[in-house]
């Protein structure tokens, strides 16, 4: 940039903070504090699936473990900590989505910020790095989903997954276990391939519908 341009481009930023006015000095509080909360916000989302996946991996690493031993494990209690397991994480996969919905919003709030500084300096949107168009929520495609999510280690899909696998295993077992209900190979094999997809489709479905009402609100 000329050093004229440079002189002009000071000159016009300085006049805009010396005027100080009490709506230059809400949204600048304001800006400052919405990004604090959505720095908040995205430390707690990691820390909540750090814990689930300690939790999650430790236990079903133990039973693993043990599985390969003499040790006599009842069925009863393979149940009860998968029925426990599939809770927490259904808790957590909720507690997530909404949490991911909340920092959706945050994003229309900080570009609506941005978009007041930009229209009183047009010179301000070329030096914001970030300036992507507000986001946007597509048609429904779950394949497109899984993948991105399989790419990019999607914390979402990763507890997808796990509760989806979880619920495949009571479905199975407690018929068996309580009921006494005999399946073929077959049977298990189809029960178990409808039950996963199911899942996996409830989850996706929920995410995108909390999105869908994130945008709604703006």
């Amino acid at each position: 940039m000329p050093q004229k341009a440079k002189e002009m481009k000071n000159i016009k930023t300085d006049e805009i903070s010396n005027q100080e006015t009490p709506s230059i000095k809400f949204l600048l509080a304001e800006y400052d504090r919405i990004n604090g909360l959505r720095s908040e916000l995205n430390q707690g989302d990691a820390r909540r699936f750090e814990f689930y996946l300690t939790i999650t991996s430790a236990i079903l690493g133990a039973f693993l473990v043990l599985s390969q031993t003499s040790i006599a494990i009842p069925q009863n209690l393979f149940n009860a900590i998968a029925f426990c397991l599939l809770t927490y994480g259904l808790i957590t996969f909720i507690n997530s989505t909404y949490s991911s919905s909340f920092n959706f919003q945050i994003l229309f709030a900080i570009k609506d910020i941005q978009k007041y500084f930009t229209e009183l300096d047009k010179d301000i949107e070329s030096y914001l790095y970030f300036n992507y168009p507000q986001p946007q929520l597509t048609k429904y495609r779950l394949l497109r989903f899984l993948e991105r999510g399989l790419r990019g280690g999607s914390e979402k899909l990763v507890m997808g997954l796990i509760n989806s696998g979880l619920l495949v295993y009571l479905s199975i077992s407690v018929p068996q276990t309580y009921f006494k209900l005999g399946l073929s190979q077959n049977s298990i094999i189809a029960v178990a391939a409808t039950i996963f997809l199911l899942s996996i489709v409830f989850h996706v479905v929920f995410v995108r519908e909390m999105y869908r009402y994130a945008q709604q609100r703006h």
